[in-house]
């Protein structure tokens, strides 16, 4: 039986961006599938580009706008409200996802689909380019080099749910979430799935990050580029990174024990965790010594 495929772009407040994303979901060869643009709340004009562009596809593929009603929580905690809102209402066995800032390549989701059907994993993953606001590509995804299965210590190692775009099947988010309040929804399933049925990566750069210079960025990386070499705000931010990356290696072991997976899998996660949490005592000492008051979690 056909697998049923949703192509996902959770949007909040992307009205510079939307177009691009939604473009390049809307010119993906692969059909039959559904195409989902979910507005959780913009306030920018975002959703109206979304209707305007989506009024004007004839391509093969059902397209649906939806609204998240979740709109309380801001930053990372809105973007995992959406996505767990998103898993529980659309109907579909595997999920591809895209940011409302990024956007992919038209053969995407068919090499992805592929990768589903040819090995049942938990997480398809693919390589991407990292373009800087203008769109100029400037880095790829760094590791693995080779179309491959990853393991957990690779994951963790080599960031490859951070570098890499996502898609994952209903019956392993049913699993993993829902995402919890704070954590990186990219390193937190693509951790838990290396362990589970598996984290297969195709190493062809079928999707494009951009790496955006925005203190309103969802992410901290975003951020953190905006701060402009002001020391204490990056001492805040790097301060707040240590605290949601611990989280979520917290978070992992968590599932990892009521999983029982090997003991040498959840070892890997423990150390790094008290390798983060370690980091996080050092940067809290330093600002204690310098008055540094931490940021309030953005929510």
């Amino acid at each position: 039986m056909p697998l049923k495929v949703a192509f996902i772009i959770p949007a909040r407040n992307k009205v510079k961006d939307i177009k691009r994303a939604v473009d390049a979901a809307l010119n993906q060869t692969f059909s039959p599938m559904e195409i989902v643009i979910s507005d959780q709340g913009s306030e920018d004009g975002t959703l109206q580009i979304i209707k305007d562009l989506v009024s004007k596809y004839e391509g093969p593929n059902k397209v649906s706008i939806l609204e998240c009603p979740l709109i309380r929580y801001k930053g990372m905690a809105g973007l995992n409200s959406h996505l767990n809102w998103l898993n529980d209402t659309v109907d579909a066995d595997i999920f591809i996802c895209s940011s409302a800032d990024d956007y992919s390549h038209p053969d995407r989701t068919k090499r992805v689909v592929e990768g589903f059907e040819n090995t049942q994993a938990d997480m398809v993953l693919t390589q991407q380019y990292f373009a800087d606001e203008n769109h100029t590509v400037n880095a790829i995804t760094f590791h693995p080099k080779e179309s491959k299965w990853i393991t957990t210590k690779e994951c963790i190692e080599n960031l490859v749910g951070g570098s890499s775009s996502q898609a994952w099947s209903r019956e392993f988010f049913k699993k993993a979430g829902p995402i919890p309040y704070l954590v990186s929804p990219d390193f937190y399933l693509a951790t838990l799935a290396s362990a589970r049925k598996g984290l297969y990566f195709i190493a062809e750069p079928l999707h494009t990050y951009v790496k955006h210079n925005n203190p309103d960025n969802t992410g901290l990386e975003g951020k953190m580029r905006a701060v402009n070499g002001n020391d204490v705000e990056r001492m805040k931010l790097t301060e707040l990174s240590c605290y949601q990356i611990g989280t979520g290696y917290l978070e992992i072991s968590k599932k990892f024990q009521e999983w029982k997976v090997p003991e040498e899998t959840l070892y890997t996660v423990v150390d790094h965790m008290v390798s983060q949490c370690s980091l996080w005592i050092s940067v809290r000492n330093s600002m204690d010594m310098l008055k540094v008051q931490p940021l309030n979690t953005p929510i």
